[in-house]
């Protein structure tokens, strides 16, 4: 795919409007590509329509409101870290944001933090004493981690984790894993922020194994940002460990897809380090990534420990009744929730897809295929 072919492309790229502008602008606000948008027109000089560069401020508007409020809150949760003397760490958009030439270029919709499972029993409570609730529109909704939690007046979400991916059984990308690297956030005393690299990694697993690209654009485009600093050192350490995670062709793919999306290319020294993904596949996460070929269907083939009885079993136990160690921490009565709402937010997430599956719906098939062609060749270390 390239800028002569999808419309979103050329957009993205160069600015061009080769569809409807309503179309493009609709894209650009579900990818949330907007106010970064505005900010390459003024780069490179190009020329948006008027409705586009209004409906751009506008964005970058709501997003520094909402950064305020995110702001505030991580405050009084550095606080919190301080009085109990545990460190809590910052990841995902509310930290990769930093990396941005301004803060506003890259909105989030929640905070999250990670913290060591041995610290939640007393960093709970004093989170309740801020106003936070379990978010009761999300009962049901996760299998293996904690449901969010929602302010008492306006903010953002919070996700608390005790582990930040579940692989095949294992936890990955933990407190203890990253105990060395973590540093303090300076703009928020109290939180922590990852090593780089480590970071990095957590971010292309989450991409790419975890949703398998479907989060977007926005997610692929946050890696120029986020190594625009690095040197050999960070190349290098990159390469060891996504080798030890088995994640070397995840972070090839998440590599390409960022030259692609930015028409840049990486380095010589860069590129070298990391495989080059087959052309049928990156053609078709490019789709994926656009979201041009988007369907809601269930991660088997990624979840599944092992292609046996014993497999499958605990596969279904996870989907159905979700993680034991982390449903211990809930009190009684969200334990209750959740096992009572579990099967209809499964019906309600996968349930049409399936059916459309079933039915033998040649798009849902091809999606289908898709995904199970991307997780084998992510395997395949």
């Amino acid at each position: 795919m390239d800028a002569n072919t999808s419309p979103y492309l050329a957009l993205w790229q160069h600015g061009h409007l080769l569809a409807s502008e309503r179309h493009l602008l609709a894209w650009a606000q579900a990818q949330r590509l907007l106010p970064l948008l505005l900010w390459r027109a003024q780069q490179a000089g190009w020329e948006l329509p008027a409705a586009v560069v209004q409906a751009a401020r506008a964005a970058r508007y709501r997003v520094q409101a909402h950064h305020l409020l995110a702001e505030a809150q991580l405050r009084a949760l550095g606080e919190v870290a301080q009085e109990l003397r545990i460190p809590l760490v910052l990841v995902k958009g509310a930290c990769v944001a930093h990396a941005y030439p301004e803060t506003w270029l890259r909105s989030y919709n929640d905070i999250d933090l990670l913290i060591a499972e041995e610290n939640l029993d007393v960093f709970l409570p004093l989170v309740f004493d801020l106003g936070y609730t379990w978010l009761e529109a999300a009962t049901g909704q996760r299998g293996w981690h904690l449901p969010p939690l929602t302010p008492q007046s306006a903010g953002l979400k919070l996700e608390v984790h005790t582990a930040l991916a579940r692989e095949k059984g294992r936890d990955l990308f933990t407190c203890a894993q990253w105990s060395t690297g973590l540093r303090p956030f300076d703009p928020f005393p109290g939180l922590w922020i990852p090593d780089p690299v480590d970071h990095a990694l957590y971010l292309i697993h989450h991409a790419v194994v975890h949703h398998t690209l479907a989060m977007g654009l926005l997610h692929i485009v946050d890696l120029k940002f986020w190594t625009q600093a690095w040197g050999e050192s960070e190349w290098q350490a990159l390469e060891t460990q996504a080798r030890v995670l088995d994640l070397h062709r995840a972070t090839g793919l998440a590599l390409a897809l960022a030259a692609w999306a930015w028409d840049t290319p990486w380095p010589a020294e860069v590129q070298q380090r990391f495989p080059v993904p087959p052309e049928a596949i990156l053609t078709t996460t490019q789709r994926i990534v656009t979201g041009e070929s988007v369907q809601k269907l269930p991660y088997v083939q990624r979840d599944l420990s092992e292609r046996s009885l014993r497999g499958w079993i605990k596969y279904a136990s996870l989907v159905l009744f979700g993680d034991p160690a982390v449903r211990q921490t809930l009190p009684r009565r969200e334990k209750f929730r959740f096992y009572l709402h579990r099967p209809f937010q499964l019906l309600s997430n996968h349930g049409p897809t399936l059916w459309r599956l079933a039915r033998g719906d040649r798009q849902t098939r091809d999606a289908w295929q898709v995904q199970q062609s991307l997780q084998t060749w992510l395997d395949d270390e």
